[in-house]
């Protein structure tokens, strides 16, 4: 097992947001889902390695994604965060909350 901490490659997690819009029309309702990309995830193996020890993956992690997505914008957490000499969003970084339960864990519960 200690071999798996010499692994080099990572889990990459692409994040999206749905939007969904219904519309009414004379033939009937329409659905239109459309998936909108954020950003991007990535977690180096050994991380998810150790963390199977413990039976779960949580905290918040950053997104690598763009500047600007149309459609969204910074949530304001206090007047003074990120102010600085680039401007008001200067140092902000989109972020995911995760918290997932990992099989090895599970597994060594259920006695697999």
């Amino acid at each position: 097992m200690c071999n798996l901490l010499k692994v080099a490659e990572s889990l990459h997690l692409t994040v999206f947001d749905t939007k969904t819009s219904e519309s009414g029309s004379s033939d009937g309702r329409v659905r239109k889902v459309e998936k909108r990309w954020l950003g991007s995830v990535q977690f180096p193996f050994t991380t998810l390695y150790t963390a199977a020890a413990k039976g779960r993956i949580d905290g918040v992690f950053a997104i690598d994604a763009p500047p600007h997505i149309i459609g969204y914008s910074h949530a304001h957490a206090s007047a003074k965060a990120g102010k600085g000499k680039e401007g008001k969003d200067a140092g902000r970084k989109s972020a995911i909350v995760l918290y997932v339960v990992t099989f090895y864990y599970i597994a060594h519960i259920l006695g697999y």
